[in-house]
């Protein structure tokens, strides 16, 4: 039974993103597809290019703030283990979602003398100040759209009347199907016994992890690294804006409210396959308008892809060479 949920957990979320692939492109007329197409061909790829360096400089920063964690446990870690450890973590997850964070802490422990629960802890940690700072990024999106949440409102009801013009309304199914499939989670887990000692177990790890961050000995290094990682993740985000002249000039408010946009469509598919492209194209219309009978604008779904398709491969042709770095690595220490 748990292969049978380990495998769903990885092909819904993926059969998700795939079949947004195939209806996006089966929704446009030849027309719009020709226009796609020339949107993506004509980008400005230097920008795409300067997105791709950006977040290679929020994945090394990634690596460099990590080691902090070692040293009130008196370890030093190499930067390149550390380094290697996060890409291949990255890589892992595109496979298969919340695997990349058990993976990176194995990967370190087997290259480093720590153990595999002490690394992991820090990993958990580490999602905790994430989780922070993402909470702060969508705080100050919400402010600079405070006065458009009537026009967003109206793009969801635009898209349900787009996938559903018949009045189906599957939209509203799903939703009610999701809210009672939480609630059935949650009873299970009250009466649960195994269950709630594993939450318990979880929320007592995450704690002890967020501890260590009051403990740090460059405390102050640690929070730069932090706020540097997530200027660099809205600057590769915000970078690709000039790539196309319809978003050139577009304001900072936009840049805010598709990546939270953005954000969303990674934590619902494993890399945003396929989301990611429709939720900042959604985010996007706020500004770009939407095209006749759609609730987005083939501007914002060309940008969507444009933003996603550099960071996308900078983690798969990194996080393979990181992998074969570690495997190479590690028979050089066993030999």
């Amino acid at each position: 039974m748990k292969k049978v949920l380990s495998s769903l957990k990885i092909i819904i979320p993926l059969g998700l993103g795939i079949f947004l692939i195939w209806y996006m492109l089966d929704s446009l007329t030849d027309q719009e597809k020709s226009d796609l197409r020339t949107s993506l061909l004509n980008a400005n790829y230097f920008f795409l290019i300067l997105s791709f360096v950006f977040g290679l400089f929020s994945h090394i920063s990634r690596a460099l703030r990590w080691k902090y964690m070692f040293e009130p446990f008196g370890k030093k870690i190499g930067f390149w283990n550390s380094f290697h450890a996060v890409m291949a973590g990255y890589f892992i997850n595109l496979l298969a979602p919340r695997a990349g964070e058990p993976a990176r802490a194995g990967f370190l422990a087997k290259n480093e003398d720590i153990s595999f629960e002490r690394s992991f802890g820090t990993i958990v940690a580490e999602r905790v100040i994430d989780l922070i700072m993402l909470g702060i990024i969508f705080c100050i999106a919400l402010f600079l759209h405070f006065d458009k949440i009537d026009e967003f409102q109206n793009i969801l009801k635009q898209a349900q009347n787009s996938i559903s013009p018949q009045g189906t309304h599957w939209f509203s199914y799903v939703f009610n199907a999701i809210v009672i499939l939480v609630i059935a989670a949650l009873i299970y887990s009250v009466f649960n016994r195994k269950l709630r000692q594993k939450i318990r177990s979880v929320l007592l790890g995450m704690w002890e992890g967020l501890k260590t961050i009051f403990t740090l000995k460059k405390r102050w290094a640690y929070i730069s690294h932090t706020v540097f990682i997530w200027l660099m993740y809205l600057a590769m985000f915000g970078i690709c804006y000039p790539a196309m002249e319809a978003t050139s000039t577009l304001p900072l408010s936009a840049i805010f409210g598709g990546f939270v946009a953005g954000a969303v469509g990674i934590v619902l598919v494993q890399g945003g396959l396929g989301v990611y492209p429709v939720l900042v194209a959604a985010a996007l219309t706020l500004y770009l308008g939407a095209s006749p009978g759609k609730f987005y604008t083939l501007d914002g779904y060309a940008m969507g892809w444009l933003i996603w398709i550099p960071q996308t491969v900078l983690i798969i042709v990194v996080g393979i060479l990181s992998l074969i770095s570690l495997q190479y690595r590690k028979k050089h220490v066993d030999n």
